[in-house]
């Protein structure tokens, strides 16, 4: 089956996450059940686009398989119904106290992601019919705050699907009045999209004053209702009603989102019997602060992970020294131009028109390169490509930086420009700009050195595994090959790739947690940044962000990426760092690594890089994500002497 739908990257990816349900279904893991058919039905859509003799061999192979597989999955389909006794039993408080005609009070919150989404998350489990915020207006910049963090908090409610209406109640020393008034309420309900019915303005002219008014007005809101409960919470609101003894006036609660739970509760127990266990997609923390998001990339190899990381553990040093070699080689020789950006007064006062007749199927590339370097502002607007005759185009350059040269070597390499998927841009932290052609072809690297015997030795591995093809070997050990797919050349490429495929299928394997995505490209609300993420988890409302690094010195730039942003991004997040320093010259690094360890610990970022532990990485994150990891003092483990290392500018 593996043959027939090799190439088609949403059959291999579904095929893949089917693969997975099946291993753990065939462990035992009855949770995954449920999954399992909805899981064959995407694999069995994504092969539509085959051609008839292709998908009817696939579903052959499909309906022979369940043929055997049927007596395991038939045995998960035995239910115990004295579960179900119980599970009512367990739940009888909730079914006695549930109302859904509950009204929630909750001072608003803006900030990070995890204070926005603190305004949703009780609402999320409780489903209340109406949720009333309170939101303190200080000074002009709270009622901004207010606006960019509203239609976060609206969108999340849309997709989720929530039933709550909601109003808004703004409380202010000075409270606006006519047309500034009338513009605020505006906004707030255009912001609403029809979910925010109302908004009410309250003066405080003190505080015990405004918790009295305040009072009255959700009393005569709330007559006729079951329930009203009035959430506690971080805000500076919540403490200054909590010092007026509000709180005292109407059932109230706390909502722990890292945990799920409703705490403190006060005249409200309903709340306490709900056993409700949402859950937060990775997408749904992207809509909360950022402009977009790709969807990720799955990692290949489903088959031969762990194969891959036997050899990989086998082979650690020997391995990332291939990579580095031939990631020398392709950073080196996929380049196509390089281009430096210029101020607008180092451009030359007089544009250059260049214009180049090109194959018409190297129109895509053309003007995928055109929009990039228009966007960078290297070329100027006016440059574009259009249809010339029947099988070619011309493409016409406007250019002020005297590039004629670069662009003449660009446009002539027409190989290059055939396949649109294959050109990236790189950016690097100056102002240079590169456009590069993802070549599979490689000519003559060089493999001379103390290791060369053991270089070629794995380079006939990867051969037997048809990972490259027409592998030659000089007696000067200069190779040459071609990559079988850029998922091959990208593993072999990286040194820390075979660590992300590892971990991202041990974590599918695990089971436990309810969204895991890999490779997820985030592009910041106004900006040009965009970040990548090696793996992104959920469970219920937390969260986890993953980066891998191979390479014998962690550095300290792993660890302000991650802190930064699981700070901006996550939601009751938690950075990790799964480092694999194992190599040749190990100790020389330990000083090091015990120091970017504990700078780590000082930022909250968990540092995985005990061998035993990243084997297991799966069930080592589960432990992460529940809290019964145990983050501490490594010395004993590095066998290092303390006194060693010094602290200084940690």
């Amino acid at each position: 089956m593996w043959n027939i739908i090799e190439g088609n990257k949403e059959a291999v990816a579904a095929f893949g996450e089917w693969l997975t349900c099946l291993k753990a279904i065939y462990h035992g893991d009855r949770a995954k059940f449920p999954l399992y058919k909805g899981l064959k039905h995407v694999f069995l859509q994504a092969v539509d686009t085959l051609s008839e003799e292709r998908k009817k061999s696939i579903q052959e192979q499909v309906k022979a398989f369940e043929a055997m597989f049927y007596p395991i999955l038939a045995s998960m389909e035995y239910r115990d119904w004295k579960k179900d006794d119980v599970a009512l039993i367990d739940n009888i408080p909730f079914v006695l106290t549930y109302t859904e005609d509950v009204y929630m009070v909750i001072p608003f919150a803006t900030g990070d992601n995890t204070q926005v989404f603190g305004n949703v998350a009780a609402p999320t489990v409780a489903s209340p019919a109406k949720i009333l915020y309170l939101f303190l207006v200080g000074k002009a910049k709270d009622i901004q705050n207010l606006w960019e963090s509203l239609p976060y908090v609206v969108g999340y409610m849309e997709k989720r699907r929530l039933k709550a209406a909601v109003e808004m109640i703004l409380l202010s020393m000075d409270t606006a009045t006519g047309s500034a008034a009338k513009k605020i309420e505006q906004e707030i309900i255009r912001i609403g999209k029809g979910r925010i019915r109302q908004v009410k303005w309250m003066r405080l002219d003190g505080t015990r004053e405004a918790a009295a008014e305040l009072e009255a007005y959700l009393r005569q809101r709330s007559r006729g209702k079951k329930a009203i409960a009035v959430e506690k919470n971080a805000t500076g609101l919540s403490y200054m009603l909590q010092g007026a003894g509000f709180y005292h006036l109407f059932p109230s609660y706390q909502f722990d989102s890292g945990r799920m739970e409703f705490q403190a509760l006060s005249g409200c127990d309903m709340l306490g019997y709900i056993q409700k266990k949402p859950y937060i997609t990775v997408k749904d923390m992207a809509a909360f602060r950022l402009s977009s998001s790709d969807n990720g990339d799955q990692p290949e190899f489903f088959y031969d992970y762990s194969e891959l990381w036997e050899m990989y553990c086998k082979k650690r040093g020997v391995w990332k020294l291939l990579c580095g070699i031939l990631g020398n080689y392709a950073e080196e020789n996929d380049v196509l131009v390089s281009l430096n950006k210029k101020a607008q007064k180092e451009k030359n006062a007089q544009a250059q028109e260049y214009c180049y007749i090109i194959p018409s199927f190297c129109q895509k590339s053309v003007a995928k390169i055109i929009c990039f370097l228009v966007g960078q502002d290297i070329l100027e607007a006016a440059s574009q490509v259009n249809g010339y005759t029947t099988d070619s185009c011309k493409a016409v350059i406007i250019d002020r930086c005297g590039y004629r040269g670069e662009y003449d070597r660009l446009f002539s390499n027409v190989y290059a420009l055939m396949l649109p998927e294959a050109i990236a841009f790189c950016l690097d932290k100056g102002r240079e700009v590169k456009v590069a052609f993802d070549n599979l072809a490689v000519a003559g690297v060089s493999a001379a050195g103390s290791r060369s015997a053991e270089l070629c030795a794995l380079m006939e591995y990867f051969k037997e595994k048809e990972y490259v093809i027409n592998l030659v070997i000089t007696p000067e050990k200069e190779i040459s090959f071609t990559y079988a797919s850029r998922q091959i050349k990208e593993l072999l490429t990286d040194a820390g790739k075979m660590l992300k495929i590892y971990t991202y299928h041990k974590i599918k394997d695990c089971g436990y947690f309810d969204d895991v995505v890999s490779g997820l490209g985030i592009e910041w609300q106004g900006t040009e940044v965009k970040s990548e993420f090696d793996c992104i988890l959920t469970k219920e409302f937390r969260t986890l962000f993953i980066e891998c690094r191979a390479q014998a010195d962690i550095g300290q730039e792993p660890y302000f990426r991650l802190a930064g942003l699981a700070q901006q991004f996550g939601i009751n997040a938690t950075a990790v760092l799964v480092a694999d320093t194992e190599a040749e010259g190990h100790s020389e690094n330990v000083p090091a690594n015990i120091i970017n360890r504990k700078r780590g610990r000082m930022m909250g970022v968990v540092t995985i890089w005990r061998p035993e532990e990243i084997s297991d990485i799966g069930n080592t994150l589960r432990d992460v994500m529940d809290g019964s990891y145990g983050n501490v003092d490594d010395m004993d483990y590095e066998n290092a002497d303390e006194s060693h290392v010094n602290m200084e500018g940690c």
